[in-house]
């Protein structure tokens, strides 16, 4: 399935479960990119454990599971319940074309944080959302969620959204490095 037609199948889902299905895309980051790690550098032994490829897998690694404690909570603040489908997670036969399809998942991601970013600025223009802003930022920020502010909703998923463009770049630098080697 291409992606445009997946995000639009997801955007069709109730909202907290469309967040759902970016938990299960952050779960999948966080167990493959150690894993990643582990074959080029204990493996193949293709790249150090301290080159700059390292790095930055660990870096994405270590912010999905922020990310996914970012969504956990909006779904929570929903009335949602946040789950994850876990998906059996194939051998890496070949590094690059392993990165590449992370790149694709981050792209995902991204691709499904910018919707759910449209319908939350959808449902606050109609004003559905009032009494769950205030919760969740007071959740969140120690705040109550003023009108004229965006809200928290908004807030995190903006937060997201830079950051999952940011993984889709350092993805893609990664698969230029490991390019370079081969």
């Amino acid at each position: 399935m291409a992606q445009d037609d997946l995000v639009s199948e997801i955007a069709r889902l109730p909202f907290p479960e469309m967040l759902n299905r970016t938990l299960a895309l952050e779960y999948r980051f966080i167990v493959s990119y150690p894993r990643l790690i582990d074959r080029m550098v204990d493996v193949e032994k293709t790249v150090d454990k301290e080159s700059e490829v390292v790095k930055i897998l660990k870096q994405l690694g270590q912010e999905s599971v922020y990310h996914c404690d970012y969504v956990m909570r909006i779904i929570r603040a929903l009335g949602g319940e946040p789950t994850f489908n876990f998906e059996i997670i194939a051998d890496m036969p070949d590094i690059v074309h392993h990165c590449e399809e992370q790149l694709e998942r981050e792209m995902l991601t991204l691709a499904i944080y910018r919707r759910a970013k449209s319908l939350a600025e959808d449902r606050i223009r109609a004003n559905v959302w009032h009494r769950v802003a205030n919760r969740l930022a007071s959740l969140l920020f120690r705040r109550a969620s003023q009108p004229t502010t965006k809200g928290p909703i908004l807030e995190l998923l903006e937060k997201l959204i830079a950051a999952e463009r940011s993984h889709v770049e350092k993805m893609d630098k990664v698969i230029r490095i490991l390019q370079l080697q081969r």
